[in-house]
């Protein structure tokens, strides 16, 4: 992997958030100030893999990312053949890479908590899929005519962009609930046990001696003791129930426009599945 992707898988492990999360939008003046939600005792996290957050639901699953890609290349295919031409397609093939990256950046997207990734990997990460190369080119006008089709009654889209910036705006809502706060607080004295002075775990994430082209030892020890100090105060317990409510209270927010997308993308897996089967 080149060293530019160490750098990005690092600086998603130091955000906790996936980078199909979007970016951040200017604070906008006089916002109501945000009220902490109630979580009651965090549950116990087996594994982040099973985590299944609030928004995932507002979009396409992987397996559904797939059959659209599908469907993509049926209607490429049969607009290249009226064109004379031919078209196999290869969407699928590549959706499944880009789903297998999203996979390895889901494993990340609360930090690093995972001891055996920190001691083989440190802060870089585990090495993302490569993704397929996407073949042969088909004509322009056939893939604007499947764009068009597949997004018929798509919202705005801003309203796109907005949901798209919703999970960092509850990534941001996270980091800053005091109990977030108080947690690190304790992760950073254990971690002062262990002899590295770090205020958070951005902070050990994002540390400037770490971007190196492979982990170094060092970055490797300060890894797996973060991870152990992390277990020891319930670091992934608590993130995961923040977050979940965060997300809660902004889809709440947000209700009318979370329920368009919603609706939109229910609509398109119906398209999908009966252009698929129109065509089997």
């Amino acid at each position: 992997m080149r060293h530019s992707a160490k750098i990005q898988i690092m600086a998603l492990i130091a955000m906790g958030v996936v980078a199909l999360s979007g970016c951040t939008s200017p604070a906008e003046p006089s916002k109501p100030a945000v009220v902490e939600p109630s979580i009651g005792s965090p549950a116990a996290v087996a594994s982040v893999e099973s985590v299944a957050l609030p928004m995932d639901a507002y979009g396409l699953s992987a397996d559904q990312k797939i059959l659209d890609a599908h469907a993509r290349d049926l209607l490429i295919r049969d607009c290249m053949r009226k064109a004379g031409a031919t078209w196999q397609g290869n969407s699928a093939a590549t959706t499944a890479a880009i789903n297998s990256n999203r996979a390895a950046a889901k494993a990340i997207r609360f930090g690093l908590v995972d001891s055996a990734i920190a001691g083989q990997y440190g802060y870089h990460g585990k090495p993302f899929p490569p993704t397929e190369a996407n073949g042969a080119r088909p004509l322009d006008e056939c893939v604007m005519q499947a764009k068009l089709k597949m997004g018929e009654g798509a919202p705005p889209a801003e309203e796109f962009t907005l949901s798209f910036d919703l999970p960092a705006q509850a990534h941001a809502r996270t980091v800053n609930d005091s109990r977030y706060i108080a947690m690190t607080e304790r992760w950073s004295a254990c971690m002062a046990d262990k002899g590295y002075q770090f205020e958070t775990p951005e902070d050990a994430a994002k540390d400037s001696r770490w971007p190196t082209e492979t982990a170094t030892a060092k970055e490797i020890q300060a890894a797996v003791a973060d991870v152990k100090c992390k277990k020891e105060v319930g670091y992934l317990d608590l993130v995961v129930a923040l977050r979940t409510a965060y997300e809660l209270q902004l889809i709440e927010e947000h209700s009318e426009v979370m329920q368009r997308l919603k609706e939109y993308y229910d609509k398109r897996v119906r398209l999908v599945t009966d252009m698929i089967a129109g065509n089997t």
